[in-house]
Formats: C-alpha cells, sequence, structure tokens
C-alpha cells in the first residue's frame, strides 16, 4: 500500500471509494495478513501515542515533537483508510484529558 496509489483512489472515487480498499483485500491495495498488521499493531501503536500526547499536551509538558507525531499519525491513518475513527479519538481524548485534570486541580 503506497501514498500515491491512495491518493489516486482518493482522486478517483473519493474516501468513499478508499474505505472499499482498504477493508477487501480482493481490491489489491494490501494482503490480509498486512491489513491484519495494520489493524492490531500499528493502530494500537497509532492510539497509544495520540494518547501520551494529548495527556502531555493538557499536563503542557510541552512534549512538541510527541503532538506532531500524533497529528501525523492522524492524517496518514485517516488517508490512508479514509476513515474518521482516529480524528474523534483524539478529540475523546483531549477532552477527557481535560477534564480529568480540571476534577483533579478543583480538589
Amino acid at each position: 500500500m503506497t501514498i500515491p496509489m491512495v491518493l489516486s483512489i482518493i482522486n478517483m472515487y473519493g474516501l468513499r471509494g478508499i474505505r472499499d480498499y482498504a477493508f477487501n483485500s480482493s481490491m489489491g491495495l494490501a494482503s490480509t495478513v498486512e491489513l491484519l498488521i495494520i489493524q492490531w499493531i500499528i493502530q494500537s501503536v497509532f492510539i497509544a501515542t495520540i494518547l501520551i500526547a494529548m495527556i502531555n499536551l493538557v499536563l503542557q509538558k510541552n512534549n512538541h515533537l510527541l503532538t506532531f507525531i500524533a497529528f501525523l499519525d492522524v492524517g496518514i491513518y485517516t488517508i490512508m483508510f479514509g476513515g474518521r475513527y482516529l480524528i474523534v479519538r483524539m478529540i475523546f481524548y483531549y477532552v477527557v484529558a481535560i477534564l480529568i485534570t480540571k476534577t483533579i486541580d478543583s480538589k
């Protein structure tokens, strides 16, 4: 699965088209094993990076590289699979981190 291939599919069919290609191994974008590795390992690493980055952002640890990597992960995953799942998850983690820190600070 390469970025130029994905971009040409998005150009022809939009994000909805890439969703069909991304999760159907018979369409030739990736094999079943590659898709399983992406789903189980790579997505898990992306989610962990996003979670840690959002916590650091709220706690103002000034780790801008980690935040940049988290945004890059979300962008790459969104382009490759045409979904908004990680975007929503990033926003959710950020809101929850803010609520937790405000609750702790108020006590």
